[in-house]
C-alpha cells in the first residue's frame, strides 16, 4: 500500500482564531499531528492543504509537504472537507503515486502513532473502504 495523508488546514476560523497553529504544550497543534503521523511510519508522504503561508511554513518545519496553496474558493467557512481532499488528490496525482489517502485534521492532537497504525491495519484488511475516528 502506498498511503499518503492530507491535512486540511485553512487560515480562517470563525470560533478560534489561528486554531490550527495555536500553541499546545509549546508546539503548534498542527505540529503535534504531523509529528504523530511521521512517527507512525504509515505514510509515503504527508501533505498539508492550506491557504496560509504561515501554516505552510510551520507544516514544512515539522516535516510535511505543501506543494501547492489551496485555492481561495476552497478556503471559506462553507467548504466541505471532501471538496478540499478531492482537490488535493487531483493536484497530487500529477507528481506523486499513491493508492490510499487518509485525512487527518490539524487539531487532532490526541491522535497517536499507535492509533494511526491500528487504523491503517483496519484499512489494509480490505473489508472496509474507509474508516472514521472521533474523540
Amino acid at each position: 500500500m502506498k498511503a499518503i495523508c492530507i491535512i486540511p488546514a485553512k487560515k480562517i476560523s470563525s470560533r478560534v482564531p489561528n486554531k490550527n497553529i495555536k500553541s499546545f504544550f509549546g508546539k503548534p497543534m498542527i505540529g503535534h499531528v504531523i509529528s504523530s503521523l511521521l512517527k507512525s511510519n504509515c505514510f509515503k508522504e504527508i501533505f498539508v492543504s492550506t491557504d496560509s503561508k504561515k501554516i505552510k511554513d510551520i507544516s514544512e518545519k515539522y516535516g510535511a509537504k505543501v506543494p501547492f496553496m489551496r485555492p481561495k474558493h476552497l478556503s471559506d467557512g462553507y467548504t466541505k472537507t471532501i471538496d478540499v481532499i478531492a482537490d488535493a488528490i487531483k493536484r497530487l496525482k500529477k507528481n506523486y503515486q499513491f493508492d490510499t489517502v487518509c485525512c487527518v485534521y490539524p487539531t487532532s492532537i490526541f491522535v497517536t502513532p499507535m492509533i494511526i497504525k491500528k487504523a491503517i491495519k483496519i484499512l489494509n484488511n480490505k473489508k472496509v473502504k474507509f474508516i472514521f475516528s472521533a474523540k
